[in-house]
């Protein structure tokens, strides 16, 4: 296995994802002590790095959902976006050395276009957590009013660097989402949060 003892931990800025949380969001999970399906840092996208730089992959809401909380937020599914957000994970990662062995679990879960986001990203979550070792955390429906602070946006969280696929060519990206972390790294994703909570 890979060590993930690549330099000392640093600081990042918690940034807002949907879908696909971001490694700090799990950061903070595991201060928290649980994972929220729904907290301050939902979006409707999330950011990948490709080969031109960071990507952002938008999901398009129904009309009647836009302007709701975001465990009320419903898909549309009249743009082709599943087969677009596939084509680009594919783009960006498709080199990674664990990007097979990962990439069909998510989406397989898209494929099966469930209209709601909360289901659909707890199926995420659900699937997630024991790929890098913190399924021993409930997983709860939303943030509680106590550790809510933990989860806004900006907020600063604990990071260890570790090996990006187009680091090389525009350096370490910071608070990337947690698929960055599996495809690069497989199954020393779980080393990465095990060293985590070990500097805590």
């Amino acid at each position: 296995m890979e060590s993930t003892n690549r330099q000392e931990f640093n600081t990042a800025h918690l940034k807002p994802f949907g879908l696909f949380p971001s490694i700090g969001f799990f950061h903070q999970c595991i201060k928290a002590k649980y994972v929220p399906i729904i907290s301050p840092l939902d979006s409707q996208y999330y950011e990948i790095a490709g080969p031109n730089g960071v990507q952002i992959l938008r999901f398009p809401l129904s009309k009647a959902s836009k302007k709701l909380n975001p465990e009320h937020w419903e898909f549309s599914f009249q743009e082709k976006w599943i087969r677009e957000h596939e084509n680009a994970l594919k783009t960006a990662y498709g080199k990674s050395p664990f990007f097979e062995y990962y990439e069909y679990r998510f989406i397989e879960i898209l494929k099966r276009e469930d209209p709601s986001y909360f289901n659909v990203k707890k199926e995420i979550i659900h699937t997630l957590l024991p790929l890098i070792g913190l399924d021993y955390l409930t997983v709860n429906d939303s943030t509680q009013a106590n550790t809510e602070h933990l989860f806004k946006p900006n907020t600063k969280v604990l990071q260890q660097p570790y090996y990006q696929t187009f680091e090389n060519k525009f350096g370490y990206r910071e608070e990337s989402f947690i698929l960055d972390l599996l495809f690069n790294k497989g199954i020393d994703s779980v080393l990465y949060f095990s060293h985590l909570e070990d500097s805590m």
